[in-house]
C-alpha cells in the first residue's frame, strides 16, 4: 500500500503508552508485513497495525528492540516527492491514499502523522536512555 493509513494499538507498552489511537502513519509502496508472518516469531509482539497496510510496530521486549515498518519519519512532502518522481519516470504508480485532499495531487499534501511520530520517537529514545523494559 502507498499512502497514509489508520492504525490501532494492539499492545500497550513503553513505546505505545503515550500514543493516541487510532493514529495515522505513512507507508511507502512495495512492502507489506502480514500479521501471520510476525506471529511465527514468538519473541515479537505486535504493538500496532493497520487493516489496510499491515503490521506497523513490533517489539521484542526481552531484547529491547523496536521494529517499525511504516515511515513516521517522513516529512509532509516525502510521499509527494516519491509519487511525482515515479510518475515522471513513467513508472506505474497510484496516487497515495489519504494524503492529498480529495485524492487530488494538485492539492498540497496533508501531514496527519506528526503527533504520532513525535510520540513514537520520544518514547523510543526515552526507553533507550532509561534502559527500562519495553
Amino acid at each position: 500500500q502507498f499512502g497514509v493509513f489508520s492504525h490501532i494499538i494492539t499492545d500497550r507498552n513503553r513505546i505505545t503508552e503515550r500514543m493516541k489511537a487510532p493514529f495515522f502513519a505513512p507507508h511507502s509502496r512495495h512492502t507489506f508485513t502480514a500479521r501471520q508472518d510476525v506471529e511465527k516469531v514468538p519473541e515479537l509482539t505486535i504493538a500496532a497495525e493497520s487493516r489496510k497496510a499491515g503490521v506497523y510496530l513490533m517489539v521484542d521486549k526481552k531484547k529491547h528492540r523496536v521494529f517499525v515498518t511504516g515511515h513516521s519519519e517522513y516529512e509532509a512532502d516525502t510521499l509527494s516527492f516519491e509519487y511525482f518522481r515515479d510518475l515522471n519516470k513513467g513508472l506505474p504508480i497510484e496516487v497515495p491514499v489519504n494524503y492529498f485532499p480529495e485524492d487530488n495531487p494538485d492539492n498540497p499534501p496533508l501531514c496527519t502523522w506528526k503527533e504520532h511520530s513525535e510520540a513514537l520517537y520520544t518514547a523510543w529514545v526515552a526507553s533507550l536512555q532509561t534502559g527500562e523494559d519495553l
